[in-house]
């Protein structure tokens, strides 16, 4: 008699919450064998090493960046905006970025992975709820803080004060 074929299995459903360095490793090396998801609370990857040079030179910016839609799709995985809320045994509630709703996600393992903030820096993106959109979250808000830290940077040098952004 043929062997039968073993039933068809889901592949394991992992989540990593924080899209930095390290989360991205581990969507990167998981990819291939698990369904991942991706939690973040902003739209994009930012190379926090290189910030200092946008403040400078704005355009700089976009080579700093990577948007988590368009990188996790050509990853093949998933990719949530928004902000974990509560982690529970194999659930994951989230708030969806700039609304009030909330979803359930549920997952096999999960990686948490939210670095850190080495104390408070003029130059972090909040990510605080604000009431004027402009908490960093999205590229268009970064990229509007950025703008606006030049312009300051601007002024100074206009007015002969001497900026260093090291």
């Amino acid at each position: 008699a043929p062997f039968p074929f073993p039933p068809k299995t889901r592949p394991k459903k992992v989540v990593v919450i924080g899209g930095g360095f390290a989360g991205l490793a581990a969507v990167r090396r998981l990819r291939k064998r698990f369904d991942v998801t991706l939690v973040d609370a902003k739209q994009y990857f930012e190379f926090v090493p290189g910030m200092v040079r946008p403040y400078a030179q704005p355009r700089l910016h976009e080579d700093l960046v990577l948007d988590y839609g368009q990188l996790c799709k050509k990853m093949g995985v998933n990719w949530i905006w928004g902000r974990a809320t509560n982690l529970d045994g194999s659930e994951l509630d989230v708030r969806l970025n700039n609304t009030t709703e909330k979803i359930k996600f549920a997952f096999d393992y999960c990686i948490v992975a939210v670095g850190c903030q080495y104390g408070s820096t003029l130059w972090y993106p909040s990510l605080a709820d604000a009431t004027d959109g402009n908490d960093g979250r999205s590229l268009s808000s970064r990229r509007s803080q950025i703008e606006a830290e030049h312009g300051a940077i601007a002024e100074i040098a206009a007015r002969g004060g001497h900026v260093v952004v090291v």
